[in-house]
């Protein structure tokens, strides 16, 4: 029931509804943080998916690049392995950015029962 600062009841609430927003908000909050809306869409083609990802990934190849120079300050100390050393943050952080991304919208679309027999291979692949 829903009532008002007097007790009178003005309504009510099913639990159906509650739940399902609940739900909505819980998704919002779990895509905000990893820096997708709920525009982004498993089944979204690969260059919109890559639009909306493109800025999250462009500040994470920044920071990428940043921690590259940085060990770069360092060549001679680790002089044998200066081209690993470099690209090693890079290609960590892309890879670690991407694969979060790829987890969140493979557990949302399984929290939605998005995911079938039919499509799953599909799917990875995409991603």
């Amino acid at each position: 029931p829903v009532t008002d600062a007097d007790q009178t009841l003005i309504g009510e609430v099913d639990w159906q509804f509650a739940l399902s927003t609940q739900r909505e908000i819980y998704e919002a909050r779990l895509m905000a943080g990893t820096g997708m809306d709920e525009g982004d869409d498993l089944f979204a083609p690969v260059l919109k998916s890559s639009q909306k990802r493109g800025v999250w990934l462009g500040i994470n190849l920044l920071t990428a690049i940043l921690a590259s120079v940085t060990i770069g300050l360092f060549e001679d100390v680790i002089a044998q392995v200066v081209a690993l050393a470099v690209l090693m943050p890079i290609v960590a952080s892309m890879g670690g950015i991407a694969g979060s991304q790829t987890l969140t919208l493979m557990v949302r679309a399984m929290a939605l029962n998005q995911i079938t027999p039919g499509n799953r291979f599909k799917l990875l692949k995409n991603e």
